[in-house]
């Protein structure tokens, strides 16, 4: 027998027995859509049937895409180096649903301040807050951030009286029951950051007004239109720069008995 026979006798035999080696074979990757002009898009836009398609590279490796979605609303997107989203947000239009469940992170999704949100805008991930600009249901710009541990943080109601539920929500009780709350004819800003709380809005007669206070609910700052934040209330009148009604009171420079009549 020779040589040949023998080595295609083993074969037959390995065949037969299913020991034969298994030749890997490699699929074919994925077409990229002929829409994108060729750009391999990230998770996050894929499936939007973006159109005019562009990414920039930049020298930190930030990557930015932009296109067009069929109803002519541009979509700006950018990722770090690691992939990582930046910002997403829509140029002139709204943000696709699937885009913003995909860029919030899952514990806010069902947050109660994501229901002053009829469309969104723009998300945008801060280094130390994440950012959610959109519209309410009657048009109003609507903005709100979360800190890293996805506490609320911030909430503004451009134009818009914000619903007490979002002012028990954001504000603790103390500050709420501080009278000064109280003669906000409308609020439209809070932050709270540090163990203090911003309050802007507009008295009953529609001048603007802001406060700020401490967890205690003691007013730190308060002011309306026209006037300088640190009039606290309680406070009497201030005096102008340079009328201190001293009298007879005045001193030199040092301090060193009343000052004459006059140069000497």
């Amino acid at each position: 027998m020779t040589l040949t026979h023998l080595a295609s006798t083993a074969a037959l035999i390995a065949l037969v027995a299913g020991t034969a080696p298994v030749v890997a074979q490699t699929a074919p990757p994925a077409p990229v859509p002929a829409q994108t002009g060729g750009v391999e898009l990230p998770a996050l836009l894929q499936g939007l049937d973006l159109g005019r398609v562009s990414v920039e590279t930049k020298r930190d490796g930030q990557r930015e895409y932009e296109g067009t979605l069929p109803d002519g609303t541009e979509i700006e997107a950018e990722f770090d180096m690691g992939g990582n989203l930046i910002k997403v947000e829509a140029d002139d239009g709204i943000l696709p649903a699937p885009v913003v469940d995909a860029a919030l992170p899952a514990a806010l999704r069902g947050h109660e301040a994501l229901s002053l949100f009829a469309t969104y805008e723009e998300i945008r991930n801060h280094p130390r807050h994440l950012e959610i600009k959109g519209r309410s249901e009657a048009g109003f710009e609507v903005e709100v951030k979360f800190a890293p541990d996805n506490s609320l943080i911030e909430i503004e109601t451009d134009d818009m009286a914000m619903p007490q539920a979002m002012i028990d929500t954001i504000l603790p009780q103390a500050v709420r029951s501080n009278e000064i709350i109280s003669q906000f004819g409308m609020i439209e800003e809070i932050k709270a950051e540090y163990g203090r709380f911003e309050v802007k809005g507009e008295d009953a007669q529609g001048e603007d007004m802001r406060a700020q206070f401490d967890e205690a609910g003691n007013v730190l700052r308060f002011a309306r239109d026209g006037e300088r934040d640190g009039d606290r209330e309680g406070r009497g009148p201030r005096h102008e720069r340079g009328d201190h009604e001293r009298g007879d009171h005045d001193r030199g420079p040092r301090g060193d008995g009343t000052r004459g009549d006059g140069p000497r």
